[in-house]
């Protein structure tokens, strides 16, 4: 069972509440405070223990959630698991109009369908779920892949595009493997774009070196830094931002390389 955690601010609990069952009726396992944490429990201890065993999260955006100093908190943790674990899937639902930050505007989830079709994407069936739905519309093409797959999956494509690019400048065709969506097929768009592909090679080797020296910062900051701690965890955010800068970067450069992705 998946195991999805909620990150709302508390004026907008009503409007998650109506989400859950859309959950909870597919088997998803939701961690949300108020179901999790015991009273006298360490909020701060509980929401971390929640992040720490999720699977995925759904970041509920507001007016509230912007100015409230704990959700920013939850926004930061959240995008620091994502970098530690580019498995981990995070969407983000704009409950009303409030500006989004900069590296959350690319998870927006976007399609028709809202919440259920959010949480089918969460779902163990998924694949069942985009055949049934491809199969209604008389077609295997994957809809909306960017949002479906996840950034693991999208960092391993791109290596995948990039080799056989390399190996077949006239390619047109990718077979690929997605952990959510098995076996699947990308469909290059034509005529391919010099400038494209170099910039999909670019972001293939910094995000590689980015990756590397943050982890290599990592180790600085767990062997004790003493006193240069504040400074060092300060390269840390900043190189989380990095990473997840180059990602959104990644994400544009997939859209205008690939035309479609399809079952197979």
């Amino acid at each position: 069972m998946a195991h999805i955690f909620f990150s709302y601010a508390s004026e907008d609990r009503a409007s998650v509440v109506a989400a859950l069952s859309e959950f909870t009726q597919r088997s998803l396992d939701v961690l949300i405070d108020y179901q999790q944490m015991k009273p006298g429990t360490s909020i701060p201890s509980g929401i971390n223990q929640m992040i720490r065993s999720a699977d995925a999260a759904v970041l509920f955006h507001s007016e509230a959630y912007n100015r409230k100093p704990w959700t920013t908190e939850e926004q930061d943790a959240l995008q620091f698991r994502l970098v530690e674990h580019p498995d981990f899937h995070l969407a983000v639902i704009r409950l009303d109009r409030a500006e989004l930050p900069p590296l959350l505007a690319h998870r927006v989830w976007a399609l028709p369908g809202g919440i259920g079709t959010l949480a089918d994407m969460f779902a163990n069936k998924l694949r069942e779920r985009l055949a049934d739905a491809t199969t209604q519309h008389g077609s295997t093409e994957v809809p909306d892949w960017l949002q479906v797959l996840n950034d693991d999956d999208l960092e391993r494509m791109a290596r995948a595009i990039d080799a056989q690019i390399r190996t077949d400048p006239a390619t047109t065709t990718v077979p690929f493997s997605s952990r959510k969506a098995g076996s699947i097929r990308v469909h290059l768009a034509r005529p391919l774009g010099s400038s494209l592909v170099d910039t999909l090679a670019f972001l293939i080797r910094v995000l590689a070196e980015v990756t590397f020296l943050r982890l290599h910062l990592r180790e600085q900051i767990a062997q004790g830094v003493a006193m240069f701690e504040g400074a060092f965890m300060l390269q840390e955010r900043q190189r989380m931002r990095q990473v997840e800068g180059y990602r959104e970067e990644l994400r544009d450069t997939l859209d205008a390389l690939v035309e479609c992705v399809t079952l197979t």
